[in-house]
């Protein structure tokens, strides 16, 4: 068990290296402007709610490591020769740290049935990118259209997690679902990262309805390689925790094509079992699709019209990349 937990943590290590922080002085003026922004939204909040959020807010800073929340618009317009105002960038940078704040709050309600920061924070939050997109699409009617359906897809996707990826447990041990005809959404709940970065091209270089297919397929192949890293690492917990995600799912279907007759299983007494699974077959073959993610990403994002190449998005595919391979 040391051994694994050993192994684990250097993957996660590999996974998460230390960041190389920009050197860049324009794009950490613009981050401070950002987060600036968000700390005066919060600044008119009542206590508890006020200190909430600022904590929150650490929290997603503290997870931004790379900028990559904070900054994916102001890098996309520098990569397009910057044809829009400082003001129109900060304000997409600032949306972005907004949403994934939402993101990060509902996720955790979705995972733990509480968290450390009221809903409501959660929800003040998800309106305001709302209302900002809102502004920020008007008379562009592709954008609109595009950010509509993938705020329908972040919220359907949030939606199908709650509705079914949770085991039930029960005097005998958790139910092994029957996983024959049942498949992972396909929906990407973190897709709202792609926002900030079409509505630059739109905004900035007009582009075509096709160029938003190719903005949401970069991201969804990239942010779907980098959770099922996640996954990977944490694969333990979620299942202790009765949480299905697409590695669970296959170390329980596994578990089921090779024991038919049970119906239930005791995780304490099977574990070691599991953990065999998961080591010989299932390790393998998820981090196989994770590689498969990177490399369609990659070709999406290259593929993307730019104007200089987009070196923060590729040197964020290669961490992934070589953390794979590693």
């Amino acid at each position: 068990l040391a051994a694994i937990s050993e192994g684990l943590g250097l993957f996660k290590k590999r996974f998460y290296p230390e960041p190389k922080l920009q050197s860049n002085s324009s794009a950490q003026t613009s981050y401070k402007n950002v987060i600036r922004k968000v700390t005066q939204r919060f600044a008119d909040l009542p206590e508890p709610l006020h200190e909430h959020a600022l904590k929150a807010l650490e929290v997603i800073k503290q997870l931004d490591k790379h900028k990559e929340i904070g900054l994916a618009a102001y890098y996309t317009n520098e990569y397009l020769d910057a044809p829009l105002a400082p003001r129109a960038v900060e304000e997409l940078g600032y949306l972005n740290i907004l949403g994934w704040l939402a993101y990060h709050i509902y996720d955790e309600w979705l995972d733990e049935g509480s968290s450390r920061y009221p809903l409501a924070l959660a929800q003040l939050a998800w309106r305001e990118v709302g209302s900002g997109l809102t502004n920020l699409c008007r008379g562009q009617i592709p954008l609109h259209r595009w950010v509509k359906n993938i705020l329908d897809e972040v919220d359907i996707s949030n939606s199908l997690e709650n509705l079914t990826a949770r085991l039930i447990q029960t005097e005998h041990g958790i139910t092994i679902p029957l996983f024959t005809t049942e498949e992972d959404s396909d929906k990407c709940k973190s897709i709202g990262h792609a926002i900030g970065v079409g509505t630059v091209f739109t905004l900035g270089s007009q582009a075509r309805d096709s160029t938003l297919d190719a903005v949401s397929q970069f991201f969804r192949h990239y942010l779907t390689a980098k959770q099922l890293c996640d996954d990977i690492h944490d694969w333990e917990k979620d299942l202790l925790a009765l949480r299905l995600t697409p590695v669970t799912r296959a170390v329980l279907k596994q578990y089921q094509l090779e024991h038919p007759a049970i119906t239930a299983i005791n995780l304490e007494s099977e574990m070691s079992v599991l953990r065999t699974i998961y080591w010989k077959q299932i390790m393998p073959e998820i981090l196989s699709q994770a590689a498969e993610h990177t490399t369609k990403a990659t070709s999406w994002c290259r593929d993307l019209p730019w104007q200089n190449k987009p070196e923060f998005f590729l040197n964020n595919l290669q961490q992934v990349q070589t953390a794979i391979q590693r």
